[in-house]
């Protein structure tokens, strides 16, 4: 998880480099760099999110929908909303499964 701050610290400096040889003021440049890096982190986001819909929806696999799954609860695991809706992700794959039980376990575990 951390290169990943790396990254993004590393593409914010570099962004706000280019723009500040653009002549733009330091606050716009800072302002522009930000937004660059927030339209990239949703459009990730977006993109990890079509991924897993294709994955269980139209792939019909919940073999790899719970291996990412497992993944993200790695990364979410101080987060208990965030793992409420990936334990109701992860029902349902189960549910495709056939296992009934394990996805009313985790229903039933969830707050």
């Amino acid at each position: 998880m951390n290169y990943w701050h790396f990254i993004i610290f590393a593409l914010t400096i570099l962004s706000m480099i280019f723009f500040l040889f653009m002549n733009l003021s330091f606050i716009q440049a800072y302002l522009i760099s930000v937004l660059f890096i927030l339209i990239i982190y949703f459009v990730i986001a977006l993109i990890r999110g079509k991924i897993l819909s294709y994955l269980l929806n139209e792939a019909c696999d919940p073999v790899k929908y719970l291996k990412r799954i497992r993944k993200q609860e790695i990364v979410m695991k101080r987060k208990p909303k965030y793992l409420a809706f990936l334990a109701i992700n992860k029902a349902a794959a189960y549910i495709v499964l056939g296992e009934y039980e394990k996805a009313r376990s985790l229903l039933d575990a969830i707050d």
